[in-house]
């Protein structure tokens, strides 16, 4: 009998390959959201690859600087207009993608829709992943922090790592490929417009070694 795989993950802004490829690997995942909330992760920012490099699309939060927060009590703050900018800056890039008009309208969606806290932008996004990325994972949310686990990837994504994790990462289609070649392990934004439906084999191909 082939025992089912559990794995405690962080929650995260347009998941990344890597995110995806071990969510993949887990019959359940549950998202932590009682944990402090770290500064400058995935949880709150994805990357793409523009027409001039990697650009950062990161969601500006409401901070209450006199006590911790955790995860689950983060705020959107939309003085900066963020979510217009954001989608601008995707339209540019994957305007031309193979596969932009399949998708573009639904994920237009978490940029005109205005949400209160992450966890719920964050939670739908994944929601949508697991559907167009086929998935098949179990995703819940945690109803207390969860202690130390066999499959914890809350720390396995690091900001400072992006495009150096260790693994491996076939090369696929870019837009802007023949100009600034591949980059590995950018927002499933990328691999979906750029692979469509055939993300979901390449997900399975993908190993991730994390530290």
């Amino acid at each position: 009998m082939v025992q089912s795989k559990f794995g405690v993950f962080p929650t995260s802004f347009f998941p990344s390959v890597a995110y995806l490829s071990l969510l993949a690997s887990c019959d359940k995942a549950a998202i932590e959201g009682y944990e402090t909330f770290e500064k400058q992760t995935y949880r709150n920012r994805t990357y793409i690859q523009s027409a001039n490099g990697l650009q950062a699309l990161i969601v500006p939060l409401k901070r209450n600087h006199l006590a911790k927060q955790t995860t689950n009590q983060m705020r959107i703050s939309y003085a900066e207009n963020w979510n217009a900018k954001h989608w601008r800056a995707i339209f540019s890039a994957y305007g031309k993608s193979p596969f932009f008009e399949h998708f573009a309208s639904e994920v237009e969606v978490f940029f005109t829709r205005r949400y209160d806290l992450l966890l719920d932008l964050n939670n739908e996004i994944l929601a949508f992943c697991n559907k167009h990325f086929a998935l098949q994972t179990q995703v819940v949310s945690t109803q207390n922090y969860l202690a130390e686990h066999q499959n914890d990837y809350r720390q396995a994504f690091k900001v400072q790592n992006q495009g150096t994790e260790q693994g491996f990462f076939p090369p696929y289609y870019q837009c802007f490929g023949d100009k600034l070649g591949f980059y590995q392990n950018l927002s499933c934004l990328d691999l979906l417009f750029c692979l469509g439906y055939d993300s979901r084999t390449y997900l399975r191909n993908v190993i991730y070694t994390f530290r």
